[in-house]
């Protein structure tokens, strides 16, 4: 099985605590998920997943139901998520309830192969303070929803172009088939 290692980034203005994300995801088996090999705060070894990007999917075919779907399954699965939480003290500050959410799924993070969606950069799953939470869920959102309404719309661009193209050709065949005509 081919495998792919990715170091690991930092999270917006977090603790760097992604092995007990990753331990989260690895424990549910979400099937949009990799398979995780091997994972620690700094690096992670997954499944290779060998795809097309989400945006380019959905211009190449304009199924706007698969769309649909991931972006529900994105939803129900980020509120899952908010199940798993962990107590962090910062300084003199109280503790605070920190829960994981990713914080960067975009069209080009989720690719796309037999009809499935998966999520590929593992390293934006982080622990945020509760009221972060609705920001990131919204901004998923407007990202996916912005991206498959542009790729639609050039899913109806290119295929307008296709049926002029087909329109041209057409001309162009009956004039050739009719100046054919007249030189003889």
């Amino acid at each position: 099985m081919k495998t792919f290692t990715k170091q690991m980034r930092g999270n917006t203005g977090q603790e760097i605590d992604h092995k007990r994300a990753l331990s989260v995801l690895n424990m549910q088996d979400y099937p949009w998920i990799p398979k995780l090999h091997d994972y620690s705060d700094t690096h992670y070894e997954c499944e290779y997943i060998e795809g097309e990007i989400l945006e380019e999917y959905i211009r190449r075919t304009g199924d706007v139901d698969f769309g649909l779907d991931v972006v529900q399954t994105i939803n129900i699965f980020m509120y899952d998520l908010q199940d798993e939480f962990r107590w962090l003290k910062e300084g003199d500050r109280p503790w605070q309830e920190m829960r994981l959410c990713p914080d960067d799924i975009h069209s080009r993070n989720i690719l796309v192969r037999n009809n499935q969606f998966y999520i590929v950069d593992l390293d934006m799953f982080g622990w945020f303070h509760s009221y972060t939470i609705l920001k990131l869920i919204q901004s998923t959102n407007l990202r996916l929803c912005d991206t498959m309404r542009s790729a639609l719309l050039l899913y109806d661009h290119d295929r307008s172009c296709r049926i002029r193209d087909a329109k041209i050709a057409d001309l162009e065949r009956q004039l050739n088939d009719h100046n054919g005509q007249n030189k003889t």
